[in-house]
C-alpha cells in the first residue's frame, strides 16, 4: 500500500469517528395544545370527555378531562383521568426525558387528587399486552406545575405483564428489551372522593415533551487521539506528494 492511499484511509477513518463518537439520535416531540387536540385522547374506564381550550394553559392552549360520581355507599371511590397518544420508540430513546405539565382545575369534595403518572404500553411477540409504569410522588395542587421523568433506571420505572406474573423494577435490560415495542403513552391524574358524598375534578394536561437524550461526551484523550490520527493521514499525503508516484 503506497502512502498516498493509507494517509486516505487514515485521513477518512478519522473523519468517520470522529462524526459518529458522541452521537444519539433519539424520538422527540413537543405537544403544546395551542391550536387543538394534537391526536391526543381520553382513553381509561368509566366516562372520559377530553376537552381543548385555546387559551389558560401553561401558556396558551390546554386539554383536559373530568371525573364526577355520586354512588351511594360507604368507602371511597378512586377515578383515574387519562390522556393517550399513539408511540413509537426505539433503543436510541433511553435516557431521554418526558415532561408535562399538570393541574387540578376543578374540584368538589376531593379526598385527594395525584399528578404525574405515566404509563407506556405495547404488545409483546407472542400478543401478551404489558405495560411500564412511573409513578410521581408528588400531590396536585391548583396551579399548574411540571413533571418531569428519564425513560431509564435513574427514575423508578416498573414493568408489568397483562396477567401479573411479572411485576419489578425496570433494568437497562428491560429497557433494552420493551422499548421498540411500546405502541402507546398514557399521561394520567387520580382523584378520590367518599361513595357517601359524591365528587368531581377536572385535570388539565398541557406542555407534553419527549427531549432526545443528551449525547454521551467524547473523552479529552480520545478527541486527542482522533485529531493525531487525522493530521497523521495529512502528513503521510503530503509527504507522498512530496516523493513522487514512485514512492512506495
Amino acid at each position: 500500500m503506497n502512502l498516498r492511499r493509507l494517509g486516505a484511509i487514515c485521513l477518512v477513518s478519522a473523519s468517520v469517528i470522529a462524526m459518529t463518537s458522541g452521537r444519539a439520535d433519539a424520538t422527540s416531540f413537543t405537544y403544546t395544545f395551542d391550536s387543538d387536540a394534537q391526536g391526543w385522547t381520553a382513553q381509561g374506564s368509566g366516562p372520559n370527555s377530553l376537552v381543548w381550550s385555546g387559551s389558560g394553559g401553561n401558556p396558551g392552549g390546554y386539554v383536559s378531562n373530568s371525573v364526577s360520581g355520586g354512588i351511594d355507599g360507604t368507602g371511597t371511590v378512586n377515578q383515574t383521568r387519562r390522556l393517550g397518544h399513539a408511540l413509537s420508540l426505539d433503543l436510541t430513546t433511553y435516557g431521554a426525558t418526558l415532561s408535562f405539565d399538570t393541574a387540578l382545575l376543578q374540584s368538589s369534595n376531593l379526598i385527594s387528587a395525584q399528578a404525574g403518572f405515566v404509563n407506556l404500553s405495547g404488545s409483546l411477540a407472542n400478543g401478551n399486552p404489558f405495560s411500564l409504569e412511573y409513578v410521581s410522588p408528588s400531590a396536585m395542587t391548583g396551579s399548574w406545575s411540571s413533571v418531569n421523568v428519564r425513560l431509564d433506571t435513574s427514575a423508578v420505572w416498573t414493568f408489568h405483564d397483562f396477567f401479573g406474573n411479572i411485576d419489578h423494577v425496570m433494568t437497562q435490560a428491560d429497557w433494552n428489551t420493551y422499548l421498540p415495542l411500546v405502541n402507546n403513552l398514557q399521561i394520567l391524574d387520580r382523584s378520590s372522593f367518599l361513595r357517601s358524598t359524591g365528587g368531581s375534578g377536572t385535570f388539565g394536561f398541557d406542555n407534553i415533551k419527549l427531549t432526545e437524550a443528551a449525547p454521551p461526551t467524547v473523552p479529552e484523550p480520545t478527541s486527542m487521539l482522533l485529531m493525531a490520527t487525522g493530521l497523521a493521514g495529512l502528513g503521510l499525503r503530503w509527504k507522498s506528494r512530496l516523493r513522487g508516484p514512485s514512492a512506495r
